[in-house]
């Protein structure tokens, strides 16, 4: 299950990103077009059997070198989407240790296991839904739209660990969480 700031952010973005998302939608739809004569030429040279393998290879580089840039064409159309969804994830893990710590309080558990590290379990309790409870309850909704110039904590932590290296000093980081009182 999603916590609450989950599925009002995605619902959110849809609404946020909507012509951004239209126009993905739109280019993804004109490269296929594009890629689709290509690939049906493709497998009819390849049926025929007439045409020589290195043309065939030729023609498989060009389709998939059109697929290539197209992917990268459309990822850089969704990166505003990709740095709300990070920025989401973000909101969401800095209030996670502390959803699981409350719940483990309310619950009386002193040990919690996570589930990739159980090998056997009988009677266990399933901490999860209480977790859940406590997200929701420390962070009902998350903001979709980073401030102007965040980027999330692993381009930040290289950024720092570059400047490091630098000697630079390193800049101070746009702010994740929202002021109190907000």
């Amino acid at each position: 299950a999603a916590s609450n700031a989950v599925v009002n952010a995605y619902q959110e973005r849809q609404i946020v990103y909507k012509n951004q998302l239209a126009m993905v939608e739109a280019r993804r739809k004109q490269i296929n077009a594009q890629i689709a004569p290509l690939v049906a030429k493709f497998n009819s040279d390849r049926q025929a059997g007439n045409v020589a393998q290195a043309d065939l290879q030729g023609q498989a580089q060009a389709i998939q070198n059109l697929q290539q840039s197209g992917i990268q064409e459309l990822q850089t159309m969704l990166a505003p989407v990709s740095l709300s969804e990070a920025y989401v994830r973000e909101q969401i893990g800095e209030v996670i240790n502390a959803a699981i710590t409350s719940a483990m309080a309310k619950q009386g558990v002193t040990f919690v296991v996570p589930p990739q590290n159980v090998l056997a379990y009988e009677n266990a309790y399933n901490l999860s839904p209480n977790v859940l409870a406590e997200l929701n309850a420390l962070l009902p909704v998350a903001k979709v739209a980073p401030p102007q110039g965040w980027q999330p904590k692993a381009v930040r932590d290289a950024q720092a660990a570059q400047a490091a290296q630098l000697g630079e000093p390193a800049k101070p980081a746009a702010r994740t969480t929202r002021p109190r009182g907000q």
